[in-house]
């Protein structure tokens, strides 16, 4: 069975992207347009991977990432987040909320699979 990737974007041009580039790879995507589908989503396809933007509405990358760390049936799920927000203290504000790792976009296509393995190791379909 292939791993699950939940992507968490508002913008349909980078979902798309990422999303094209997850199911190259072997990778099940998933996508949620802001972080209330994306605990929705969690809860019915159980990703073993999030990777997460910040700025969305309603609900956004921080507070959805916080209530996914904060209940017990999902916070061992690592949350990547692919954001462009980049200033000062933006980072550790992702972390203290529990973001497990944060990337700046943009993002090349060799640099998400880079990211992604280091998680979840090669997709099934990759590994071949």
């Amino acid at each position: 069975m292939a791993k699950r990737i939940l992507v968490v974007e508002d913008e349909a041009d980078d979902r798309k992207i990422f999303a094209t580039t997850l199911v190259g790879l072997g990778y099940e995507v998933f996508e949620a347009r802001d972080g209330a589908e994306a605990l929705n989503c969690v809860r019915v396809v159980r990703p073993n991977l999030i990777l997460m933007d910040l700025a969305m509405y309603p609900l956004d990358g921080y507070e959805a990432t916080r209530q996914l760390k904060n209940d017990p049936e999902t916070s061992s799920i690592p949350v990547v987040v692919l954001t462009c927000f980049g200033l000062r203290g933006d980072e550790e504000r992702a972390r203290a909320v529990g973001c497990d790792e944060y990337i700046l976009k943009p993002l090349l296509p060799g640099k998400l699979r880079e990211i992604v393995h280091r998680f979840l190791g090669p997709a099934r379909d990759e590994a071949k």
